[in-house]
């Protein structure tokens, strides 16, 4: 079966790259994607730590209708292809790289491979979509929306204080105006507020601003929206991040990240635009210094 006008996009993904995080994503013809599949360091990534799932390191081609094949290592130093059409996965287990050619040949003149010895996957509960599509790991706030990020937690308080003040008030004769004034500004402070302070606070700061940050990238961006700057994670120097450390304290979700560079550049992230936990998964071995604050705000 002849390929050879047939251009279909490719894409790479490394060990320890996070879901539908790829690169070198362009268009190749199929002597250009078998090519990418025999330089591809195989051996090397199947020693380095190998977890096997759907975003284990592989080399994926896809077509303009989402639909995407995918060689991807397997155990015992087998291979694994993956056939999504959109709706439904297939699986077909090679002994060698070589021997998913002819199915690569098919999809890249077909845009789907002879699935007579593929094995339909379940997918109940699972979205496979995930780990074939591109992301472009963007954080950004909606600048039109500030109530999508009043988390859950804040609305359970807010709802609990209205109640709680509705109790106070309806009984306010019985203990008198200046205990419902006292009791009613410690449940102000204890339910609420300022965790609606934080998230004015971070909206405010974020409003404009965009950071770009994935695990398997060598550099990340932050600044404007139209304009960020690039920097590399080798040039961090420090990273701190300022959070309630109390169990108990209802506003210890939110966290403020400091990260300086050493050429002097600092710039704080808040978590309405990426949380602390996931900022650390995505840095290189960096020690990050925890700041205990009451309210860290920015």
């Amino acid at each position: 079966m002849s390929t050879d006008q047939k251009k279909l996009i490719s894409k790479i993904q490394y060990n320890h790259f996070e879901t539908g995080e790829f690169v070198d994503e362009k268009e190749r013809s199929y002597e250009e994607v078998i090519s990418l599949i025999e330089n591809f360091p195989w051996e090397e990534q199947r020693n380095n730590d190998l977890l096997i799932d759907l975003s284990s390191p592989s080399i994926t081609i896809q077509d303009d209708d989402r639909s995407y094949l995918r060689i991807s290592l397997y155990r015992d130093n087998k291979f694994i292809l993956y056939f999504y059409d959109g709706k439904s996965l297939y699986s077909k287990i090679v002994l060698k790289f070589t021997d998913a050619y002819e199915d690569i040949d098919e999809y890249m003149a077909l845009l789907s491979p002879d699935l007579t010895h593929f094995k339909k996957e379940d997918t109940t509960f699972k979205s496979p979509e995930v780990h074939f599509r591109s992301k472009d790991f963007i954080y950004k706030v909606d600048p039109n929306n500030p109530g999508a990020y009043i988390t859950a937690n804040t609305w359970v308080l807010l709802l609990l204080l209205t109640a709680c003040l509705i109790v106070l008030i309806s009984t306010s004769y019985m203990i008198g105006i200046g205990m419902t004034l006292f009791l009613s500004a410690v449940l102000l402070f204890a339910f609420g507020p300022i965790n609606l302070f934080l998230t004015a606070n971070y909206f405010s700061h974020s409003k404009g601003k965009m950071l770009q940050l994935s695990k398997g990238s060598s550099t990340f961006k932050y600044g404007d929206v139209g304009n960020p700057v690039e920097y590399n994670k080798s040039d961090i120097a420090d990273v701190t991040v300022e959070r309630n450390t109390s169990t108990r304290c209802t506003w210890n979700e939110f966290t403020v990240t400091t990260i300086k560079m050493k050429n002097g550049d600092v710039f704080k992230i808040p978590s309405i635009l990426l949380k602390a936990d996931s900022i650390d998964k995505k840095l290189p071995v960096t020690k990050v210094t925890t700041k205990a604050v009451f309210a860290p705000f920015i």
